[in-house]
């Protein structure tokens, strides 16, 4: 079975498919990297070999706020985000 994937073709096969579009930042040129409004964001499955390991940017594979993986190969990363420490 297909698990963890966001394709509308492979929603039946398998546990937590989700068969929204993945909203790639751009599908035609081959930039599979997600977009803000991405269902795939903190939806993966995490493994225990993705600790320590990196995505295809080089960026770690487990957020480092939620703790979850993305489905795809490309970890989002918020852009612009100011954080304040008291």
């Amino acid at each position: 079975a297909t698990n963890n994937c966001c394709s509308s073709s492979l929603a039946a096969y398998g546990p937590d498919n989700i068969t929204a579009s993945p909203q790639f930042v751009d599908y035609a040129v081959g930039d599979f990297r997600l977009r803000t409004d991405s269902p795939c964001i903190n939806r993966g499955y995490n493994l225990p070999w993705m600790d320590g390991n990196n995505d295809l940017d080089g960026r770690t594979r487990k957020d480092a706020f939620s703790g979850v993986v993305d489905m795809g190969c490309y970890e989002y990363l918020l852009r612009g985000v100011v954080f304040r420490l008291h």
